[in-house]
């Protein structure tokens, strides 16, 4: 019986596998996963997390330099009620 040649395992193969070796098996072979809907609802939910997470991060920011703002407008207004 001739051997097959093996293909390499990827490094990525290796956490998909570590995560659920059942599941790398059946890709590994090509097989289509029975819940394909189920999956690409689950894609479509995480990337609408991920913009969310993105929004907040950038609002975050505009709070803090917003704030920074405000301490310099009130440090230039004492200063110069100070000096006046």
């Amino acid at each position: 019986m001739a051997r097959r040649k093996a293909r390499p395992i990827q490094a990525s193969e290796i956490s998909a596998y570590l995560y659920c070796a059942r599941a790398w098996w059946y890709r590994r072979r090509g097989e289509a996963p029975r819940n394909a809907a189920q999956l690409e609802a689950g894609r479509q939910a995480h990337r609408a997390h991920g913009r969310r997470v993105a929004r907040v991060r950038l609002a975050r920011w505009g709070a803090y330099a917003l704030l920074a703002l405000a301490v310099v407008g009130w440090a230039v207004y004492w200063a110069l009620q100070v000096a006046g």
